[in-house]
């Protein structure tokens, strides 16, 4: 949605989060938690990234624990991609409200 305010456009998304039970059935793809602390996506399911270019390193998550990074792809999001860590060892896939915001050239509202 855009907005107009001052002679400036701004552009306006929203996401729904919400939490169940969990499903032991792995055939789906993982869903993505929107996450305001990440400063990159980071993705483990091969369904949401593609043109995957091989990369070495890895992330600090709240924890301690280091995540290897595999590989560096793109997440669509919306008419749009977005750079994001592919990580097969990770047990989630985050999406990055910075990086997002940024990509997309709007804010989220929480």
């Amino acid at each position: 949605k855009a907005l107009k305010d001052s002679g400036k456009t701004h552009s306006s998304f929203s996401f729904h989060a919400s939490c169940s039970k969990a499903d032991l059935s792995f055939d789906k793809p993982k869903s993505l938690i929107v996450d305001s602390g990440a400063s990159h996506h980071m993705i483990s399911d091969l369904n949401l990234i593609k043109d995957i270019k091989p990369a070495l390193g890895h992330v600090s998550i709240a924890n301690g624990d280091q995540i290897p990074i595999k590989g560096i792809g793109n997440l669509k999001l919306f008419d749009k991609e977005s750079q994001a860590f592919y990580m097969p060892s990770f047990t989630s896939n985050l999406l990055s409200v910075k990086k997002a915001t940024t990509d997309l050239n709007c804010y989220a509202i929480f």
